[in-house]
């Protein structure tokens, strides 16, 4: 009957979700953890340099990968009003400040990619489907953008972020700047060579084709 089509249809769309997320989860990861990113990987909790800040990307991190969105958004603003974040400069003798501030904006352009695409595929009578804590799809969007935009004149050369940015000039229905974001995100992977990530580059150019076809 119209309930079981319905509810079909539905599972359908949610393994559709799922699957999506894997793939962006894989190719586009969250987890560029400050210590391998910047000091080196032999570092613990008691020697690290910015302890508390770790803390809060990490759990946002595993919180992200878990499918919590919302709290990983919770765990990133935090990381933003923390004295460690506040003090970090754009630019200093070891390059880290901005390469951490970095990764933090370029985290929170891609969890509030994440709530635009879960506000958007809410169904349309439900009470919640025009808003999150107030914001709708495209605000959220707009959000992201905000945030891949810092990121970008921090890093503009890691393909990560142009993806980023693509995607949530994506959601904002600005198509071609879209594609013009995913098509240099493309070029810089490759430009990596042997460093290039094949999952991102997979990612970059279904998103491209994805925005080339409208």
């Amino acid at each position: 009957d119209h309930r079981r089509v319905h509810r079909r249809d539905a599972a359908a769309g949610d393994r559709r979700d799922r699957d999506r997320e894997v793939t962006e989860r894989r190719a586009m990861e969250i987890a560029l953890e400050f210590e391998d990113v910047v000091f080196g990987g032999q570092v613990t909790r008691e020697t690290h340099p910015l302890p508390n800040l770790r803390e809060r990307v990490g759990e946002g991190n595993e919180s992200f990968s878990q499918g919590n969105v919302e709290d990983a958004l919770e765990l990133y603003s935090q990381a933003l009003e923390l004295e460690e974040f506040e003090a970090l400069v754009d630019v200093d003798a070891t390059g880290a400040g901005g390469a951490i501030k970095a990764c933090v904006f370029s985290n929170l352009s891609m969890i509030y990619n994440k709530l635009s695409e879960k506000v958007k595929a809410r169904p349309a009578r439900s009470s919640e489907a025009s808003a999150w804590n107030g914001l709708d799809p495209l605000q959220l969007a707009e959000r992201a953008l905000k945030y891949s935009d810092k990121a970008c004149s921090l890093a503009g050369g890691d393909p990560k972020v142009q993806g980023r940015r693509g995607v949530a000039l994506y959601h904002l229905e600005k198509f071609e700047g879209a594609r013009e974001a995913y098509q240099k995100a493309l070029d810089l992977n490759k430009g990596r060579g042997a460093e290039a990530e094949a999952g991102l580059g997979a990612f970059l150019e279904e998103r491209l084709k994805e925005v080339e076809d409208l």
